[in-house]
Formats: structure tokens, sequence, C-alpha cells
């Protein structure tokens, strides 16, 4: 194993759990008002679009109703830009591989924070998060690319 494969594993490693206390550890303390009969009902969302069309659809919007929309969809493109960067870096994978192993690692996610009680299992969120995925792998491939180019070149 090359030190550029061990840095990057190192680095997958550290990167899994921040996202493991992001996703689920950082909600432990908090005080939920449902009880587990009722929170299966209320948090959940299967619509793609929901809450940019109730984003755009509500007449008067609060700052800080906007900074928590803005802050959630960004945060989700950006949560798993770096799974696109380091996963195919620190275990060689190609494009179709990358793309089950995510969608099926992120849908985990979804389905382990609904039943968990620790989040919501919210379909636009997973949506996103693929999006910053690949995202991250492209920037992967064109790193790759480059470098390629420059060792071809000397």
């Amino acid at each position: 194993m090359t030190a550029i494969r061990k840095l990057c594993y190192g680095l997958w490693a550290l990167y899994i759990a921040f996202l493991v206390y992001v996703l689920f550890l950082r909600r432990m303390d908090r005080d939920l008002p449902l009880t587990y009969l009722e929170y299966p009902s209320q948090c959940y969302n299967l619509i793609p679009g929901k809450g940019i069309y109730e984003f755009f659809t509500i007449p008067v919007k609060s700052s800080a109703y906007t900074l928590r929309f803005f802050t959630n969809y960004v945060g989700n493109l950006l949560l798993f830009l770096p799974w696109g960067i380091l996963t195919p870096a620190a275990f060689s994978m190609q494009k179709k591989r990358f793309v089950l192993l995510t969608v099926a690692v992120i849908l985990s996610v979804e389905l382990a924070q609904y039943l968990s009680m620790l989040g919501s299992f919210d379909v636009e969120d997973l949506i996103l998060n693929v999006i910053g995925a690949m995202i991250g792998f492209a920037v992967f491939r064109w790193i790759t690319m480059r470098n390629a180019r420059k060792q071809d070149e000397t």
C-alpha cells in the first residue's frame, strides 16, 4: 500500500467518524415531543422537491426559515462531497461500484436515522447527498486524470 493510499484510508476513517457524529450522535441529547408511535407518521418526506416547493410558495418567510432552508440544502450537498473524493481514493473503485455503494450507504443512513428517531427519512436528503458524492467523485476523477497527464509529460 502506497503512502498516499494509507493517507487516503486514514482520512476516510476520520471522515466516517465525522459522519457518524453529524448524522447520529449530535442528536442523541435532544428531547422529542413525539412518542415512538407518533414519530413514524410525521418524520418522513417521500416527495422529491417538496422542500423547494414549500420554500417558494410560502408567501412570508422569516430569515431563520430562509437560513435553515439554505443550510439544509447546501449542507446536504457538501456533507457527502468528501465521500466522493476519499472513498474511491482509499478503495480504488470504478464509477458503477461507487454509485451503487453510495446509494446503499445513504439509503441505509436515512433509514437508520428514521428508525432510531435521530432524524427523518427524507428523499430530498438522499438525492442531495448522492449529488454531493457524485460531485466529489468528479473532482477525484479530475485530480487523478490531471496527475496522470503530468506523469505522462515527464
